[in-house]
């Protein structure tokens, strides 16, 4: 799609110039970081996001697709204006070097090279397969539209010198890949001496700044002013979330990250806890996510630290991760004792396989940064060493594949009744039995629960959908109880069936 290749080829330039700019933050080069100032505002914003903003993001509100991904970039946009006006107004004091100036020129700047190195990827792996998805096979009326707004505020002659302005930026390369380096985090020692990560995490600062104690992560501060041009500095407060918030008192977040899972992939959803400066990932998923995931938490938690990791159980889509999670980070995971000897087969090193702790079969409840997390019992819904994780914080139960759905693309259930067909095969297939069910309906009524977030599909939030969904789970006959019929056997006539069992 040209739009596409339009919006691709502008993230050349704007990458080429990020990693220009954070050559001129350290030490500070303020004749040098003037001029990416200039291209960026007239590049990046005027050009670039002018398009998205007035032609792209209307296109896609217009063709139905979902709200949430527009308004979090749309928000991002605002937000690096935010910071490229806040570098701007200091700048000429630190022209003359104005200590204090160029402080806040560098913490803004690093900042906002942070976000858009964020921001492009996620156009490119969010946005960019929604526009091919929402747009018809010929795109040349939106081509038209987005070069006609382009022009408004930059003409063609403008838009080839600034990418000129771009190519002549160096790059620090890692084999193929362009190294971005986060200049506003110092050196750091590893926690585990690698040649190279255990993934290749592309254009984005170094992994282990998430085990950092003293460092925020530049993406998630709102920007910072200098006292000198009548501003006042961030009073502080919770870190603009990337992903969905589900849950915020501005102590403690419940997140629904992106959904970076592609191709074959099973679609799955990723949920981030933060309590303070603490956080506790669940369900991680697998090595093809990790990166993004990885990339999101870190900039959600800001300087915080991630402390725990909850598996709900051993599928694949739930941890074969944790190798590179646990090399990366200082966390602890958390799983069923039946697990824990099979884990090792996702290649956990020795050296780290002491912070794979069991959970009890009984559950457990967890001190979270003084709050209480219940690991709560539910087994065989559907594998034998099954937990769902329980906030009573948020009264959020995570429910694991327990009320998954197939082929949903809302984030949220509205009409159960109309749900049900989402739910149904997956369930009958997939949990082990009715008895388990009941079991477990009787056990979670006695929980305050305000939404169930199952790790595939939609969330049920309020009273009543959260009641409907219990005592359709406790009427519900599945897996043993209907298999009279499966335990046949085959003849030479029966085919292999689809790629989804549920669907079959």
């Amino acid at each position: 799609m040209r739009v596409i290749e339009l919006l691709t080829g502008d993230h050349l330039y704007m990458r080429q110039m990020v990693a220009k700019l954070q050559g001129w933050l350290k030490p500070l080069d303020a004749p040098r970081v003037a001029e990416a100032i200039t291209f960026f505002e007239e590049f990046a914003d005027l050009a670039h996001q002018r398009v998205e903003d007035e032609v792209v993001f209307r296109h896609l509100a217009s063709a139905g697709a979902p709200g949430q991904p527009l308004r979090v970039m749309t928000r991002e946009h605002e937000l690096s204006r935010q910071y490229l006006a806040a570098a701007k107004s200091a700048l000429p004091a630190a022209i003359h070097n104005d200590p204090e100036a160029r402080t806040h020129v560098t913490e803004n700047l690093s900042a906002f090279a942070a976000l858009l190195g964020l921001h492009m990827k996620k156009e490119e792996l969010v946005l960019f397969p929604l526009l091919e998805k929402k747009t018809a096979q010929s795109d040349e009326e939106l081509y038209a539209e987005a070069v006609a707004a382009r022009r408004v505020t930059t003409s063609d002659a403008r838009y080839r010198e600034l990418k000129l302005m771009a190519e002549r930026a160096e790059h620090r390369k890692l084999g193929t890949a362009v190294v971005h380096m986060d200049a506003s985090q110092p050196e750091r020692t590893a926690l585990v001496e690698r040649k190279k990560p255990a993934t290749n995490i592309g254009n984005v600062p170094e992994a282990r700044t998430l085990t950092s104690e003293h460092h925020e992560h530049p993406a998630t501060r709102e920007p910072s002013h200098a006292s000198h041009a009548g501003s006042a500095s961030h009073a502080g407060g919770a870190p603009p979330s990337v992903g969905r918030v589900l849950y915020d008192d501005g102590n403690h977040q419940d997140l629904l990250l992106h959904d970076f899972t592609r191709g074959l992939s099973v679609q799955a959803n990723v949920y981030l806890i933060i309590r303070g400066r603490a956080g506790i990932i669940l369900d991680p998923g697998g090595p093809k996510v990790y990166p993004n995931v990885f990339e999101e938490t870190r900039a959600n938690l800001g300087g915080g630290h991630l402390r725990h990791i909850f598996l709900s159980h051993q599928d694949p889509d739930i941890g074969t991760s944790l190798n590179s999670w646990l090399m990366d980070t200082g966390a602890t995971a958390w799983v069923s004792r039946l697990w824990t000897r099979f884990l090792p087969h996702f290649g956990i090193d020795r050296l780290l396989a002491d912070r794979l702790r069991p959970i009890p079969d009984e559950g457990m409840v967890l001190d979270f940064e003084g709050a209480d997390i219940v690991f709560v019992p539910a087994h065989f819904l559907h594998s034998p060493g099954n937990f769902q994780l329980y906030d009573p914080v948020s009264k959020i139960l995570f429910s694991g594949d327990l009320g998954a759905s197939v082929g949903v693309d809302d984030l949220q259930v509205t009409d159960f009744d109309a749900h049900v067909p989402q739910m149904i095969g997956f369930h009958k297939r997939y949990m082990a039995s009715g008895r388990s069910l009941r079991a477990w309906a009787k056990m979670v009524r006695e929980l305050d629960i305000r939404m169930i977030a199952p790790q595939h599909g939609a969330i049920f939030e309020g009273e009543s959908l959260v009641s409907k969904f219990i005592d359709w789970c406790e009427n519900l006959e599945t897996g043993t109880d209907l298999f009279d019929n499966l335990y046949k056997l085959p003849s030479k006539a029966t085919q292999g069936g689809s790629l989804d069992p549920e669907m079959d």
